[in-house]
């Protein structure tokens, strides 16, 4: 009976450890609080930490300027601030190095598609660079302005926009004060009154905006220097979708834009800056050519007649004297060639007229097409 006792007491404590262990087990179970305090915190990964931002802009040589261009091939021109004083400042291209002084004065620059510069002295003459010498063009201008394709557009000294033709200046009508040229060869202009026009191919649009300066670049991208002040200017301004767009970091008094995106501005110390996102600027000659620039036979016949007979042969843009440089191709202007012969000039035989000498290609100056609307503040020189 004791032994039956005994069991039926074993039997009743291992139920009542079957069904009374889990709840004291759970009794004793420490709060989770307790556990986050006993577990160690997990180490946070380190956050990768981004490198220092590169600068928007950087110095471009040492010279400082006063006007600034670059062409379709990447060559850069600027009008330097020396000397003092002077009305035209002394003319500088980039070698790859540094900015080479070249001969003559200016005020204004353009560069053509194949990095040869034409320039604006301050009594409105204009002049070519022709390798190693500068030849007087026709006309006067205060502004002017290339294409990538090799356009060439002025305002004359009234402001009127006037395209050459290859013989003389064709004026379209309207006026402005800054000129630059799209791709398609049409004009931009921005007139004393801080307008920015348009040209459309047969009439003026009037866009938003002010402007006191305007460059395009060769993919066609327009910035303008706005009429917003910024510590070293005015901040550039970028044409998107509409709308002018402030470019990045970018303050200047003036503003050129090159291939693949390349920038340039030039602070109102004069100090020119690139864009650190630009590819480096070419030595004359480096670049290959741009298709669509050769000159037509009008233009060639009116440069060999000049590099022979006419006017401004090696001329200097600011003395307007003779320089002792060589122009290549140019004829010995005392050896006239007979009647009805040719001369070799820019690569083509031309015929030599009946006067003895090789004949100047007749001006021609067709008749301004429909007024277009009138851009105020167009008429005052520099």
């Amino acid at each position: 009976m004791q032994s039956s006792r005994l069991a039926l007491g074993t039997a009743l404590a291992v139920l009542f450890s079957l069904t009374v262990s889990p709840v004291a087990f759970a009794q004793r179970r420490p709060p989770d609080d307790e556990i986050m305090r006993r577990t160690p915190p997990p180490r946070p990964t380190p956050v990768p930490v981004a490198p220092a931002s590169q600068a928007a802009w950087v110095a471009f040589g040492a010279r400082n300027a006063t006007d600034i261009a670059v062409g379709a091939n990447g060559v850069v021109w600027i009008i330097g601030n020396d000397p003092a004083g002077a009305a035209d400042k002394n003319i500088y291209r980039w070698d790859g190095n540094a900015f080479q002084k070249m001969v003559g004065q200016a005020v204004r620059v353009a560069v053509d598609p194949n990095g040869k510069a034409w320039v604006v002295n301050s009594s409105g003459s204009i002049f070519r660079w022709i390798d190693t010498s500068w030849q007087d063009m026709p006309g006067k201008a205060i502004d002017i302005g290339i294409g990538a394709r090799g356009e060439v557009w002025i305002l004359e000294a009234n402001g009127s926009p006037s395209k050459w033709d290859g013989n003389n200046w064709r004026p379209i009508g309207g006026g402005g004060f800054r000129i630059a040229v799209d791709p398609s060869g049409n004009p931009w202009v921005a007139n004393q009154g801080n307008q920015i026009w348009r040209w459309k191919g047969t009439s003026w649009d009037l866009l938003p905006g002010s402007a006191k300066d305007i460059a395009i670049g060769p993919d066609g991208s327009v910035l303008i220097v706005s009429t917003t002040p910024a510590t070293g200017g005015f901040q550039i301004q970028r044409w998107r979708d509409g709308q002018w767009i402030p470019e990045r970091d970018a303050v200047g008094a003036g503003v050129a834009a090159g291939p693949a995106g390349a920038l340039y501005v030039m602070r109102d110390t004069g100090a020119v800056l690139r864009g650190s996102g630009s590819s480096a600027a070419p030595a004359p000659g480096s670049a290959p050519a741009v298709a669509g620039t050769e000159a037509s036979h009008g233009d060639e016949a009116q440069l060999c007649w000049k590099k022979t007979y006419g006017r401004g042969v090696g001329r200097s843009p600011r003395s307007a004297r003779p320089i002792t440089t060589r122009t290549p191709g140019s004829v010995t202007r005392n050896a006239r060639p007979a009647t009805g012969a040719s001369v070799r000039c820019a690569g083509r035989a031309v015929r030599t007229g009946t006067g003895g000498g090789t004949t100047e290609p007749s001006a021609r100056s067709p008749s301004p097409t429909a007024a277009a609307p009138a851009i105020r503040g167009s008429s005052a020189t520099r």
